[in-house]
């Protein structure tokens, strides 16, 4: 039996209490390779991709890491993307307007405030998608802004230079590297039209790598998310670990 260390680095895909722990993506893998391999995961988490580096050095000094899967976070990529910020201390347009200065971003990042988007489906009092909070919420329309001054197209390029320290490190670490993400989301209108175009790039930069598109509304006939539009459901597990297996199948896993 062949043992296998795998970490995984991303968000709430990997500790999600909405569906049972044997759906999640990766026991899938675990339950796939069951009769050849024995897997142990290591799980860490991010809340900016500058820090990604020092959790694989974290995981890394627990355990040995055979395998990475690392998973770009949509809300962490998404709440940079807006033109206005809110802080404790002030209110401000995002910095990135003036300045490629990414460390003040990440800095100031770490002081926002709940996102006014989740103030507003709390208030809603309901998981559902109305006209309203797709199109009219003050989220949609701050993403918006930030795309028409193309606050996305820096982050864009800032991620691929991030990716780039990731894959580094891996290299040195003798650690393979798979890179999936963003999942997809649908609860507010402009959220879709900035993943894809993460997506696109991604698959444009990564050509060298081990890439993993994950953006697809729909796997076999079935939505990937629940009805919040922000939270992968069964099939959106069950996309995502045929797509690692796949993956794993074909880099001698």
């Amino acid at each position: 039996m062949k043992e296998i260390n795998v970490g995984i680095i991303g968000g709430c895909l990997a500790t999600t209490n909405d569906i049972k722990r044997s759906e999640l993506f990766y026991n899938k893998i675990k339950n796939h390779f069951a009769n050849t391999h024995t897997i142990y995961y290591s799980l860490g988490s991010y809340n900016d991709i500058s820090k990604v580096s020092d959790e694989v050095k974290r995981l890394k000094e627990k355990k040995a890491i055979d395998y990475l899967i690392f998973q770009i976070r949509p809300y962490v990529y998404l709440k940079n993307c807006r033109f206005y910020l809110k802080t404790p201390i002030r209110n401000m347009i995002n910095p990135l307007l003036f300045s490629k200065n990414f460390k003040m971003i990440e800095q100031l990042e770490a002081t926002l405030t709940k996102p006014i988007h989740e103030r507003i489906v709390e208030k809603m009092q309901n998981r559902t998608n109305s006209s309203i909070k797709i199109h009219l919420s003050f989220y949609n329309i701050n993403l918006f802004l930030g795309y028409i001054f193309r606050i996305n197209i820096l982050m864009e390029e800032y991620y691929i230079n991030q990716i780039k320290f990731i894959k580094e490190l891996c290299i040195e670490e003798n650690i393979k590297l798979i890179i999936h993400g963003p999942v997809t989301r649908t609860s507010h209108k402009m959220e879709p039209v900035l993943l894809d175009s993460l997506t696109l790039k991604l698959q444009n930069n990564l050509k060298d790598s081990i890439y993993i598109s994950t953006n697809e509304l729909r796997y076999k006939n079935n939505d990937v998310l629940f009805s919040d539009g922000e939270h992968v459901n069964v099939n959106g597990h069950k996309m995502l670990a045929n797509k690692l297996i796949q993956v794993l199948e074909a880099n001698d896993f």
